[in-house]
């Protein structure tokens, strides 16, 4: 997932570059130092490639029995918000058009995992042993 996240800022590092150009006034210089571009470069790839390792936490914390997939979904208001706020912080660049394409691919992320989450609440169910059920009897005898 991380090396998807970079393979796509990757992609979309050339549109992000046109955008910044854009705002740059006519008949001024916009020259950058090399250190400044490699330093924006390599910023916004690890942004792109630590956000999305995002729904691969979701998942473990599911797998785990932390974080319930219902819970997840009953969450998925403050989650996209959650996740526009981090997607507009996590971009080095002021604009909107970098942040939705972080935050657009993270949201559908979101949706993936907690559809991964359901799958593997119900094949848990399904593939249970049955000395984990403890009933109350046998855990007074304890």
């Amino acid at each position: 997932m991380f090396l998807s996240g970079c393979a796509l800022s990757y992609y979309v590092l050339p549109k992000v570059l046109a955008v910044l150009y854009g705002f740059t006034p006519p008949g001024a210089s916009n020259i950058q130092q090399v250190s400044d571009y490699f330093s924006f470069v390599t910023r916004f790839i690890l942004a792109f490639g630590l956000s999305f390792l995002m729904p691969v936490l979701l998942v473990a914390l599911n797998a785990i029995g932390l974080l319930p997939a219902s819970a997840m979904l009953r969450a998925w208001r403050p989650a996209v918000f959650g996740i526009f706020v981090v997607s507009a912080i996590a971009t080095p660049t002021p604009d909107a058009f970098t942040m939705f394409l972080l935050a657009i691919p993270l949201v559908g992320l979101y949706f993936a995992a907690i559809g991964v989450s359901k799958l593997i609440e119900r094949s848990r169910g399904k593939n249970r042993p049955e000395w984990v059920e403890v009933s109350d009897d046998e855990a007074s005898s304890l």
